[in-house]
């Protein structure tokens, strides 16, 4: 059993995983990053074949709406008892139409209380590991979500490819993925 989370008691929010080999009696914790700079806990997700775990990070430039995100994947081959960071994608804009009132550090998409800063999910599954997520669109177009894809256990992604084909400058955000054999 796998959990990630950021632990903001550890260098402003240092990114954890505590495994566990006995259905949750015993957990022992395996630290991927410092917390400086800030890479956001994501996703985790598992591959059946191989049993590689995957944890998505994001990090999200120091907030709002400004700041450039990049996605991180991080792996294990071990069963979580080491990690690399083994992908930093290219920088790329948030989606979000605004600000959220008592926190300007996330991102809106409707009015100031719908927090998103393009977080997206993992899936893999024979060393092909995807990925989706959500960004800033063309001009005025506050989020697009687009997906990435790698054939060699998350070492390299292909280009985004834009899912959403809509022409309108309504925000498309919060993607889901799933692969099954």
């Amino acid at each position: 059993m796998y959990v990630s989370w950021n632990d903001f008691a550890v260098g402003g929010g240092a990114l954890f995983v505590r495994v566990s080999t006995d259905n949750g009696l015993t957990w022992t914790p395996h630290q991927l990053t410092t917390g400086t700079p800030f890479i956001r806990d994501v996703q985790i997700t598992g591959d059946l074949v191989t049993g590689d775990v995957y944890v998505a990070g994001m990090d999200e430039g120091g907030g709002g709406l400004a700041g450039p995100r990049s996605n991180l994947m991080f792996r294990s081959t071990d069963g979580g008892n080491t990690w690399t960071n083994t992908y930093t994608g290219p920088t790329f804009s948030g989606p979000g139409t605004g600000l959220c009132d008592s926190n300007s550090y996330f991102a809106t998409m409707f009015g100031t209380y719908w927090r998103h800063m393009g977080w997206g999910e993992p899936a893999a599954f024979n060393h092909v590991v995807s990925y989706v997520y959500a960004q800033h669109g063309a001009g005025a177009d506050a989020g697009d979500v687009f997906y990435i894809r790698s054939t060699d256990s998350g070492q390299t992604f292909s280009a985004p490819l834009k899912l959403n084909t809509d022409t309108t400058t309504r925000p498309q955000w919060q993607p889901n993925l799933s692969v099954s054999p």
